[in-house]
């Protein structure tokens, strides 16, 4: 017997909603642990379960919410803003907003909402403790299954293309400099980070290393910024200047 076509077409869509909102409540379901367990270190009680779950949604909501004005802002504004300076807004947000929430809806048994103070503790005590459970899951995870493979592999093909672009930049005649207007590819973007910080050719230098640790922490953190084709200019920026070289 088979399916109708808007069958299948209503399950493709649904069946993926279902296990996201599912993922998203067995998750919350762990979040939830974490909070009554920072509760009861930093207040003296533990909240019942189900509303644990509930604030812990509510704030990932409202945590979704101010992440999108402060990137509506940003963008409508034109700001930019560094790398270092990005990560400390995120974690202000990360804090506060689960604290004013906390601090208006905890309520100890005998003296009442725990306020916005507590309500700091209590989310800077969930992190730290969901941050040790998280770490000794991946501690497990190495012994049990051992460290990923392919990252020299992956290294080496790197330096290859590292090399092979340097030797195709020396047996070129001089060039004009390019404009990021008149980059087309990311090669052409390659050759012209090597132009402009010429240590990025030389293995094993302090800039190189750096240059090196930072695509590959990139690759694994912000796969996204790769998009763009003049993302090697980019990142020699970046490196260049927080390794403080010219």
């Amino acid at each position: 017997m088979h399916s109708s076509p808007g069958t299948d077409i209503v399950l493709a869509i649904v069946l993926p909603i279902l296990i996201f909102l599912a993922l998203i409540s067995v998750i919350a379901c762990i979040a939830a642990f974490f909070l009554r367990i920072s509760t009861r270190i930093v207040c003296g009680f533990k909240p019942p379960f189900w509303y644990a779950w509930r604030v812990t949604l509510i704030c990932w909501i409202c945590l979704l919410f101010v992440e999108f004005l402060r990137w509506f802002v940003l963008l409508s504004s034109g700001t930019h803003l560094s790398l270092a300076m990005g990560q400390l807004q995120t974690l202000a947000i990360d804090i506060l907003v689960p604290a004013m929430i906390l601090g208006i809806t905890l309520e100890h048994p005998q003296r009442g909402v725990v306020g916005f103070g507590r309500g700091v503790l209590v989310t800077i005590v969930q992190a730290i403790v969901g941050g040790i459970v998280g770490v000794c899951i991946l501690l497990a995870a190495v012994l049990i299954f051992g460290l990923p493979k392919g990252t020299p592999k992956d290294m080496a093909k790197l330096r290859a293309a590292f090399d092979q672009m340097i030797q195709a930049s020396n047996a070129k005649s001089p060039s004009p400099a390019p404009t990021p207007a008149s980059i087309t590819t990311t090669e052409e973007a390659q050759k012209e980070a090597i132009r402009r910080y010429p240590e990025l050719a030389v293995a094993g230098s302090k800039l190189n290393t750096a240059y090196m640790a930072r695509y590959t922490r990139y690759q694994r953190e912000r796969p996204g910024y790769f998009m763009d084709k003049l993302w090697p200019i980019s990142l020699a920026e970046e490196t260049a200047e927080s390794s403080g070289s010219k």
